[in-house]
């Protein structure tokens, strides 16, 4: 009797356990997404504005601007914001940077921009966040007009002192020895040589033929 009841008892502590161990696990598991989110602290809300001309001349360098707040207006000092325009290159299409700034005492990031591209242009500020602020990003239209030839092709060849000009260099010596000058000085100087070894080439050969001539 005694070991009946023993085994009865024991069997129902063994249940009981396996309740509380189960119970125990099943919190464990529903309070660890709350403590992971709890270490977690969220970032700071952001906004930014960009300040960019209407319009633009193609080959003009004009003044990118942004400003970047938190949530109660304050500039955000020491952070970089990068001035993007959606581009297209081989087939493939995304954001091109074209400037970029660190924001000063009042959250201010300015840039200059030379434009390189003509039509309905799109100039975005962004900032991609950091460990205690969130991402921003805004854009403000900007009309390119103009035909104006950006690159100039350099053909040729430039010899100093004859087609290009040349300055005295630091290192003191004198502009004429700089300069094309002495070499084509030189190479007058070759030619004539060459001229005159062929002149006497001429004479000997000339010279040979006549006395050739007189031998029966």
């Amino acid at each position: 009797m005694k070991t009946a009841a023993m085994t009865a008892v024991y069997r129902s502590r063994t249940v009981s356990g396996l309740f509380a161990l189960v119970a125990l696990v099943a919190g464990v598991l529903a309070m660890t997404p709350r403590s992971v989110a709890a270490q977690t602290p969220a970032k700071a809300p952001t906004a930014i504005g960009i300040s960019v001309p209407a319009s633009a001349q193609l080959g003009q360098s004009i003044l990118l601007q942004a400003r970047l707040v938190d949530a109660r207006g304050t500039g955000i000092p020491g952070v970089d914001v990068q001035f993007t325009s959606p581009a297209t290159f081989l087939n493939t299409s995304g954001d091109m940077v074209i400037a970029d700034a660190m924001t000063d005492s009042h959250g201010v990031a300015a840039a200059q921009y030379e434009v390189r591209r003509t039509g309905k242009l799109t100039v975005n500020a962004v900032f991609a966040g950091s460990d205690r602020y969130a991402p921003a990003k805004t854009s403000a239209p900007l009309a390119v007009s103009g035909d104006r030839q950006l690159y100039v092709q350099d053909a040729g060849v430039k010899i100093p002192g004859l087609n290009a000009t040349s300055t005295q260099q630091t290192s003191g010596w004198p502009h004429w020895v700089l300069s094309g000058w002495p070499i084509a000085a030189v190479l007058l100087t070759v030619w004539s040589l060459y001229g005159v070894a062929v002149f006497f080439i001429s004479q000997i050969v000339g010279a040979g033929e006549q006395s050739g001539e007189g031998v029966p």
